[in-house]
C-alpha cells in the first residue's frame, strides 16, 4: 500500500494518521495480492449521469508524482508490562506506524483459514460490568458479531443467531460469561501460528500485535534470511531472466537486488531492534502481510512468515520487504496476483517491489508465467501486451474491480489500526489517547458501528469489542477481494439504465396530437447505454459483497462504507 509521496517521505500525500508513513506489506502465501495506485480522479461535479466516483484513476501505470450471570473479568493478559512478554513498547510501535505508510496485501487464504473474531468472556464480562455502554448497544455489537462469525463459518453447528443471543442473554439484564464462552470457543486460540488459525475466534492481547521476534523463533527464521540472501545472488546473475522481466530497467533492478541483499545482511545482527512480527494473529484476520520502512531499515512480518510455514513463501517475502530497504522509489505499485502485473510499464516494474519477486520464484519455481512454448523458460513481460494482445474488457473490468476492493481494504485496515492503536495506549494507562482522534473516531464509530459515539460524552473509551468490530470490517474487505477473481463479468453489450421519469413540455409546446399521443410523463425514462468496464467492475464489487453476506446491516449501507474508504484512501484518519 505504498506510495511514491510517502517511500520518499517528502511529498504532502497525507497519509493515514501520520507524516511520511511508508510500511510496505509482505506478498501473501498463497494466491491473490493487492495493488493500490495513488490517485482516483475525481468525478466531473457538472456531470449527473456519473458515478459518484470514477474507476478511471485506477491504472497499472506510474502516478505522476454483567452483572448477574457473568463471572468476573481478568484483563492482567492485556496489562502484563510489554516488556516483560518481548513486546514493543507502545510509544516505540506507536512511533513507527506514525512515520511509516502501511502496505497491504490479500493473503489469499482458504476460505476456512481465518475467521472473524470476539473478544475474551473475560473482556466481554468487564465491558458488561462497567456499564459504559448500554444494555442495549452493547447486545446490538455483539449480534453483529456473531452474525459475521456465522457468515465466515466459525460455528461447528448452525443455529439462529436469535437462539444464540437468547443463551447469552438469558434474560434482561444478565450477561452469562459461561454461554458465551461455549459459543465462541474461548480457548479457540492460536499464538501466532496460520497453520492452525481456524481454531481461532477469540481476539487475545491487542499488545501482542507488534512484538519482538520470540527467541524460540529465530534460528530457523535467521536461516531463511541467509537462503534469500543466496536467492538473491543467483537472480543478480540471472541475466536472461533479468532482462525477461525488467527489459531496459534490468541494470537498475540488478543494482537494487545488490542493495537489498546488503540490507538483509545487516538486518541478521539487528534482528531485535529492526524486525517485529505479529502473535496475536491480527495481520491474518485483515490481510496485512508484512513492511518494511526505508528510513529506519525496520521490517514486520506476520507469524507465518517469521514462523516460516511455507519456506519459498518466506524466502519470497523476505525478498518483497528487503527491496523496499533497497531504495526508496521502490514501492508497492502493484501485487504479484495483480491483473496487469506481466504487462506493467518498465519504469513502474523497476520501482515497484513485487517485481523483484519474479526472477526469484522463476528460480524457486513458483513463478506464475511459465512460456508454454518453450518448456522450462518463462515468458517476456512487455509492457502494453498481456499474451502478445492489448488488455481485454474483461482484464480491465476484474482490474478495476480489484483495485477498488484493495482501495477500499487499504483504509479498512488503517480504521483498524487506529482503533487498535488507542486501546492499546488505553490498556497501558494513556487514557487521554482517545483525545487525539476524538473526532475522527466518533465519525467512524458512526459508520462501522462502533461502541465509542453511544457512550457518555467526554468518558468515551476504544473498549475490546471495538477492537474486534473494526477488525471485522476489516476483514470483510479482505472476504470481498477473495471472491472478485470468482464473480461473474457483466457483458459489456448495451444495457437498459433506469434515469428518472421525463418532464413534461411546456404546454405551448403541445399541440393537440401530441397532448392525446405522447408519453406517459410519469413512467420512469429508460436509455440504453453501453456498460463500460468501470459500470462492470461497480457491479462485480456490489455482487462480491453479497457473496460473502455483507458488511454491516444492508447492502445499501455496505456500499455507501466502501465508497467512504475508498474516498479517504491515503488520506489522514
Amino acid at each position: 500500500m505504498s506510495t511514491a509521496a510517502l517511500a520518499h517521505e517528502v511529498k504532502s500525500a497525507a497519509p493515514q494518521r501520520s507524516v511520511a508513513r511508508e510500511l510496505r506489506v509482505s506478498r501473501p502465501r498463497p494466491v491473490h495480492e493487492q495493488a493500490h495506485t495513488r490517485d482516483a480522479e475525481q468525478p466531473d461535479a457538472g456531470a449527473a449521469s456519473k458515478a459518484p466516483w470514477s474507476f478511471s484513476g485506477i491504472s497499472i501505470h506510474a502516478p505522476a508524482a454483567g452483572q448477574e450471570g457473568s463471572r468476573g473479568a481478568d484483563r492482567s493478559h492485556d496489562s502484563e508490562p510489554a516488556e516483560s512478554k518481548g513486546q514493543i513498547p507502545i510509544a516505540e510501535a506507536a512511533a513507527k506506524f506514525q512515520q511509516a505508510r502501511k502496505q497491504t496485501l490479500l493473503r489469499g487464504q482458504p476460505e476456512s483459514a481465518v475467521r472473524f473474531r470476539l473478544p475474551t468472556g473475560a473482556d466481554m464480562a468487564s465491558l458488561w460490568n462497567s456499564h459504559t455502554v448500554s444494555e442495549k448497544v452493547f447486545k446490538d455489537r455483539v449480534e453483529t458479531a456473531l452474525t459475521r462469525m456465522q457468515e465466515d463459518s466459525s460455528f461447528v453447528v448452525k443455529e439462529p443467531i436469535a437462539a444464540m443471543m437468547a443463551r447469552v442473554f438469558p434474560t434482561p439484564g444478565v450477561f452469562d460469561q459461561a454461554a458465551y464462552e461455549a459459543l465462541v470457543g474461548v480457548g479457540n486460540r492460536t499464538n501466532g501460528s496460520a497453520k492452525d488459525a481456524a481454531k481461532k475466534n477469540v481476539y487475545g492481547n491487542v499488545a501482542e500485535a507488534t512484538s519482538k521476534i520470540h527467541k524460540s523463533d529465530k534460528p530457523e527464521f535467521l536461516k531463511q534470511i541467509d537462503a534469500s540472501i543466496d536467492l538473491i545472488k543467483q537472480s543478480e546473475a540471472d541475466d536472461v531472466n533479468l532482462t525477461k522481466v525488467f527489459g531496459t530497467k534490468k541494470s537498475t533492478a540488478k543494482a537494487n537486488y545488490v542493495k537489498a541483499r546488503a540490507s538483509l545482511g545487516a538486518t541478521k545482527g539487528r534482528l531485535d531492534t529492526n524486525v517485529t512480527t505479529d502473535y496475536n494473529l491480527d495481520d491474518d484476520e485483515v490481510g496485512l502481510g508484512g513492511s518494511a520502512l526505508f528510513s529506519d531499515q525496520t521490517m514486520h512480518f506476520e507469524g507465518a512468515i517469521v514462523q516460516v510455514d511455507d519456506v519459498k513463501e518466506t524466502k519470497t517475502t523476505v525478498i518483497h520487504e528487503a527491496s523496499h530497504l533497497s531504495n526508496p522509489a521502490v514501492l508497492d505499485q502493484g501485487y504479484y496476483f495483480d491483473t496487469g502485473y506481466e504487462y506493467a510499464p518498465e519504469q513502474l516494474k523497476v520501482e515497484n517491489a513485487a517485481h523483484y519477486e519474479e526472477v526469484p520464484r522463476r528460480i524457486l519455481g513458483t513463478s506464475r508465467f511459465p512460456d508454454a512454448k518453450k518448456p522450462g523458460e518463462f515468458i517476456t513481460f512487455v509492457p502494453g501486451q498481456k499474451g502478445g494482445g492489448a488488455p481485454t474488457y474483461e482484464d480491465e473490468a476484474r482490474r478495476i474491480a480489484a483495485k477498488y476492493a484493495q482501495q477500499a481494504w487499504d483504509t479498512a485496515v488503517n480504521v483498524d489500526q487506529l482503533v487498535r492503536q488507542v486501546r492499546t495506549e488505553e490498556v497501558q494507562g494513556l487514557r487521554m489517547s482517545i483525545a487525539g482522534h476524538r473526532n475522527r473516531l466518533m465519525e467512524i464509530s458512526k459508520l462501522i458501528g462502533l461502541t465509542i459515539h453511544e457512550q457518555a460524552g467526554g468518558k468515551e473509551l476504544v473498549n475490546q469489542l471495538d477492537v474486534v468490530l473494526a477488525e471485522g470490517v476489516a476483514h470483510a474487505v479482505v472476504r470481498v477481494q477473495g471472491v472478485i477473481p470468482t464473480i461473474a463479468i457483466p457483458p459489456p453489450q448495451e444495457v437498459a439504465v433506469k434515469r428518472g421519469p421525463i418532464k413534461p413540455p411546456k404546454p405551448d409546446a403541445m399541440d393537440d396530437e401530441s397532448a392525446g399521443g405522447g408519453a406517459d410523463y410519469d413512467s420512469p425514462r429508460f436509455e440504453h447505454i453501453s456498460r463500460t468496464s468501470d459500470d462492470a467492475a461497480m457491479e462485480m464489487v456490489s455482487n462480491a459483497v453479497k457473496d460473502i453476506g455483507g458488511i454491516t446491516k444492508s447492502h445499501d449501507n455496505d456500499m455507501k462504507l466502501l465508497q467512504w474508504l475508498v474516498d479517504h484512501f491515503e488520506k489522514a484518519l
